[in-house]
């Protein structure tokens, strides 16, 4: 394995969007339609990271770009938003992740989606 592909299975970034995730999936006490939304938004926003992840060539990712995704990820705007959804279920923290990664997150995220493995074919030779 390459130090750029090792670089990339070893980035914090995949156990950040396993927290992430482990954050909103617990059970609430009672789902309204918005708090289903938010929940359902920060989910595809998870999934849609970890697909591109996953399709992309880890030997272009240059690691400054996941980490700078994984620092938005990680703020206290998101990630702790998350964490006190989980202690609390209150609506209000979603609301704020959400928020969070309009603004810091997904400016960023087209950087990745153009090193979509199947929308670039690089020559080896």
């Amino acid at each position: 394995m390459s130090r750029w592909a090792e670089t990339f299975s070893a980035h914090a970034i995949h156990g950040t969007l396993d927290k992430m995730k482990g954050f909103i999936n617990v059970e609430p006490k009672e789902v309204d339609e918005q708090l289903a939304s938010e929940l359902s938004r920060i989910l595809k926003v998870i999934n849609l990271i970890k697909d591109l992840l996953a399709t992309i060539d880890p030997e272009l990712v240059p690691s400054s770009l996941l980490s700078n995704i994984n620092s938005q990820l990680k703020h206290q705007n998101c990630l702790q938003q998350l964490s006190s959804y989980s202690q609390n279920g209150a609506l209000n923290h979603l609301q704020a992740a959400n928020d969070h990664i309009d603004r810091s997150v997904f400016p960023i995220l087209p950087q990745l989606i153009a090193l979509k493995g199947d929308k670039l074919q690089v020559r080896t030779d």
